[in-house]
């Protein structure tokens, strides 16, 4: 215990540096995975397929997760070891990092989430053409 009668744990240091050390490295990473897959796509002069759309698209959710996941880890860590200040830097952190993911969320699902097909025999009209279906 120390002076002001909060008992600090001895791990809970190593423990905080190891979750932002881990935090960074993951979003840095699927940051850079998903730049060097559409630098590709984009030298190679092709479009993003469905695929490739949702794979960006989960990569997108997944950084979203992870950019919210770290301060949250960190959070319940500094509470668990007694770090009062701490838990407020990275509580603090935890409730920036929300409005940012939702942001991130609301862009993916925009950006990358492709419609699904329509079921087959749908008549699907393509712009320019005729309000009717062919064959009735």
């Amino acid at each position: 215990m120390d002076t002001t009668g909060v008992v600090r744990r001895r791990w809970t240091a190593p423990a905080l540096v190891m979750v932002a050390v881990a935090w960074v490295a993951a979003l840095v990473i699927i940051q850079q995975v998903g730049y060097l897959l559409r630098v590709d796509r984009i030298n190679n002069g092709q479009p993003l397929s469905d695929e490739g759309m949702r794979a960006t698209y989960h990569r997108a959710q997944l950084f979203a997760v992870v950019l919210v996941a770290g301060p949250g880890l960190a959070w319940a860590i500094a509470l668990a070891g007694g770090r009062r200040l701490l838990a407020y830097v990275t509580g603090g952190l935890l409730l920036l990092s929300i409005p940012v993911a939702l942001l991130i969320q609301r862009e993916a699902d925009q950006r990358w989430n492709p419609p699904p097909p329509p079921p087959p025999g749908t008549c699907v009209e393509y712009s320019g053409g005729a309000n009717s279906c062919p064959g009735g």
